[in-house]
């Protein structure tokens, strides 16, 4: 408070005293510029009570990355805590330094782990603001939609959407995965390159290669995944009319005809399954083993190399991490079909014409002819 607000009030205290009032004092709900000069008024940093909800979200989003990328330095970190602790723990002769030392180690790690779990929790955070942002979309966009929408799409898929959109929430646990692994890659193949410059340009070929390899796959998986939605697709429609038609198939003896016509769409959906479980096994194998071959392939040459012991440590550290990061890649590029066709899925009401649009363009052609 300044020094003139301070006067004021004690001047309003000493009056409302002295007449036997109550003192008031009145203060402004914005900022008395923007009463008073609004074309002058200065901006305010934050307000955390006026905040919107996209404000706050989009904070939440750059916290979350923020300490994402905080995060991806975790693996570098271990390896040069790894390597300082094996070089310099001969020289710790007395109990209370190693003891020091371990617990500077402890210290660590367990603020990498608190930082993991933050970043883990601030992502299903934001996976449910998504999932309530967009049902509140729909449950505003749906009573909006004429009749001809929902007589143009069976009942079933309604329901199914209905049904999957609590998976909206796993999108940024996704994204937060695919990103954390990549920049670990790109950060362990610079670190790579750092420690062993000889060996640079082939750390920087591993990364690529297990980088780019899962996402020359996606379009392949993509088709069997679209393959094996249209069939679920059918075999929930057809669940849907044999309960609503159940009475009638008893009544007329329909039971070995309905039978046979959902063995034969449960048949398709099995083998489409199966060809879509098959291509993303052959392709996490294939993944697994380039990884492996890469690797052994570094770690040849490190030990080739004139390096010191430590450095050969770090490198082969490093080199067995790259693996488990292309592994994680391939995971998500696996899943992200089947996301984005439950976003398509989810969003095509939002984009449909309303109601009032389409009776004022029916209107607008009539009145045109």
């Amino acid at each position: 408070m300044h020094l003139g607000h301070r006067t004021i009030i004690e001047a309003v205290k000493k009056r409302a005293s002295e007449s036997g009032a109550k003192s008031v004092v009145i203060t402004f709900d914005r900022h008395p510029a923007s009463v008073v000069r609004p074309d002058s008024a200065p901006k305010l940093l934050c307000d955390l009570v006026k905040m919107t909800a996209f404000q706050i979200e989009t904070m939440l989003v750059a916290a979350v990355l923020v300490g994402a990328l905080l995060g991806c330095t975790a693996r570098l970190l271990e390896g040069l805590l790894l390597r300082a602790l094996l070089g310099e723990w001969p020289t710790l002769r007395l109990p209370g330094q190693r003891l020091g030392a371990v617990a500077v180690l402890a210290a660590v790690c367990g603020a990498l782990l608190l930082l993991d779990l933050a970043v883990r929790r601030g992502a299903l955070q934001v996976g449910r603001r998504l999932e309530g942002r967009l049902r509140l979309q729909l449950l505003r966009k749906i009573p909006l939609l004429s009749d001809r929408y929902f007589h143009s799409r069976p009942v079933s898929d309604m329901a199914a959407r209905s049904h999957l959109l609590h998976k909206v929430r796993e999108v940024p646990q996704l994204a937060l995965r695919l990103l954390r692994a990549a920049v670990e890659l790109s950060l362990i193949a610079a670190a790579l390159w750092c420690v062993d410059p000889p060996g640079g340009p082939a750390a920087l070929a591993c990364a690529l290669l297990l980088g780019v390899t899962p996402a020359l796959l996606v379009p392949l998986l993509r088709e069997q995944h679209h393959r094996a939605q249209s069939h679920e697709g059918a075999l929930s429609r057809f669940y849907l009319d044999a309960l609503l038609g159940g009475t009638s198939v008893r009544a007329c003896a329909g039971e070995r005809a309905v039978e046979r016509e959902h063995e034969a769409l449960l048949v398709e959906w099995m083998r489409t399954r199966r060809a879509l479980g098959r291509s993303a096994l052959l392709a996490a194998g294939g993944q697994a083993a380039l990884g492996l071959l890469l690797v052994a392939w570094l770690c040849a040459g490190a030990l080739r190399r004139p390096l010191p012991q430590g450095v050969q440590l770090l490198v082969l550290y490093w080199s067995f991490t790259l693996p488990a990061l292309g592994l994680e890649i391939a995971q998500v590029l696996q899943v992200l079909p089947a996301v984005r066709a439950l976003l398509l899925r989810a969003l095509e009401p939002l984009g449909a014409p309303e109601e009032r649009a389409e009776a004022e363009a029916e209107a607008g052609e009539g009145a045109g002819q």
